[in-house]
């Protein structure tokens, strides 16, 4: 009896002791959770901006490297594992957001009215009403479609009902097309718990979350068909 309360107890400082390793050690995986659901009327501001009756959500994932011990977070509803790609690398990432920031205002003052030339590659774009982001550590293109609303707003209107929460995803192109994008599970659960009450995806990802309640998901490939759904 001795020997084995013995045991037990040499297993366990074993285990405490390889705990921090197993937890460093990187494995070829990322972690997929929901994230949050930035409020894209404090993070992009539109100079001269119409008072605001919507609020416009852009979801986001929590993505972290996989090791021996974070793997069983993947047992967590909502939580899935996705084997490293060069789309998650960072600076991948980072060189997506940029981008998805000078679609959305192109597509969005091109869309209110206003003259916008097409940038040349590489280039950022000359915009006649300045826009500025603060997105925090959010990075990646997902966020294009739900910029351009949020900027269309500011200068337009959307009009139908006010005071809805409108969350969403979707990269999108400077000719207002909108792109499928990772994660939709992981972002729709982050717009219910954010109490959206609309949530836009691309046309292409709708299969993945054909069938959830809760609030209405309505699927969409341009920029023109988010519109017309508001």
């Amino acid at each position: 009896m001795a020997g084995a309360r013995s045991g037990w107890f040499v297993a366990m400082l074993l285990g405490l002791a390889l705990l921090p390793v197993l937890s460093a050690m990187p494995l070829p995986w990322f972690v997929i959770a929901p994230g949050s659901a930035v409020d894209l009327n404090r993070a992009v501001d539109v100079s001269g901006a119409r008072p605001a009756t919507d609020r416009f959500l852009l979801t986001d994932v929590s993505v972290t490297r996989a090791s021996p011990v974070r793997l069983l977070f993947a047992l967590v509803p909502g939580v899935v594992l996705e084997r490293e790609t060069h789309g998650i690398a960072e600076g991948v990432m980072q060189d997506a957001m940029a981008q998805s920031e000078s679609a959305a205002a192109v597509v969005a003052e091109r869309a209110a009215g206003y003259p916008v030339a097409m940038p040349a590659p590489g280039t950022l774009p000359d915009l006649p009403v300045p826009v500025r982001y603060a997105m925090g550590d959010v990075e990646g293109g997902s966020g294009g479609l739900m910029m351009a609303l949020r900027i269309y707003d500011a200068l337009h209107g959307i009009g139908g009902a006010p005071h809805r929460t409108i969350a969403g995803t979707g990269t999108l192109d400077f000719d207002g097309r909108v792109g499928p994008i990772q994660g939709t599970p992981q972002k729709l659960i982050a717009a219910k718990r954010a109490g959206a009450t609309v949530f836009f995806v691309p046309r292409a990802n709708y299969a993945d979350i054909a069938g959830e309640s809760g609030l209405r998901i309505v699927p969409v490939g341009s920029f023109a068909d988010a519109l017309r759904a508001l």
